[in-house]
């Protein structure tokens, strides 16, 4: 076990965790936190991937539960939730998959990207509460729950106008100067931002912040296949 910043981290040669001093307070005061999120896509799991899409709300364990997307690959499903649990939200991505979404190596890879990108006001990483990944392939990555659009769908959304055209090209700038902060990371594109269009609080933020090293070859080079 190794703590800094505000995280502690333990590494074994058959699983790796990592979370926040303030998400310790939360365990404290929730110590089967984890069995319930681990319930929660056990649950899910015992459903057809396609009515787990299409239902979105659920009630599991008195949990409410949103599917946010959720998908079948070789076998296996993958799950990105809001969860909230007496008044606090967060986002919970479980990937059973070892070569996706690895949750110990994101939430490292969020604090790696929050320091390079400090100098720039306007963006934000999401603020990494826990990460857990395992050699057996149980991924878990939680951060709090943030009330935004993905920067992809606001853009679709721009009115096709000169005044339109203009406050897209200065998004997709900034979407290109984030790239450049960031070398080595892959996927840094608007379906892995969110978007507060707030005049007074404008402001990107990233998630989904992963390495050329952990990706599948098919995902690597931008090529989204999901």
């Amino acid at each position: 076990m190794r703590s800094e910043e505000g995280v502690k981290q333990f590494e074994s040669p058959y699983k790796k965790l990592a979370y926040t001093k303030e998400f310790q307070k939360f365990f404290d005061a929730h110590p089967n936190a984890f069995r319930l999120f681990h319930g929660i896509e056990a649950t899910l799991d015992q459903q057809d991937i396609l009515e787990v899409s299409k239902t979105k709300n659920f009630i599991i364990n008195g949990i409410p539960v949103e599917v946010i997307r959720a998908f079948e690959y070789q076998g296996q499903k993958h799950y990105f939730l809001k969860v909230t649990l007496d008044g606090q939200s967060f986002f919970v991505k479980s990937e059973g998959t070892t070569w996706r979404g690895k949750g110990f190596d994101e939430f490292n890879n969020t604090e790696k990207a929050r320091k390079s990108l400090a100098d720039i006001p306007w963006v934000k990483v999401v603020d990494a509460l826990f990460g857990y990944q395992d050699d057996e392939g149980a991924t878990y990555f939680v951060s709090k729950w943030l009330p935004f659009p993905l920067l992809q769908d606001y853009l679709r959304n721009i009115p096709r106008t000169p005044e339109g055209q203009e406050e897209e090209r200065r998004l997709l700038e900034k979407v290109n100067q984030l790239r450049a902060k960031l070398p080595g990371f892959e996927q840094v594109m608007p379906h892995n931002m969110l978007y507060n269009s707030d005049p007074k609080e404008e402001k990107i933020y990233l998630f989904d912040l992963q390495t050329s090293q952990e990706l599948p070859p098919f995902l690597e080079n931008g090529a989204d296949t999901f």
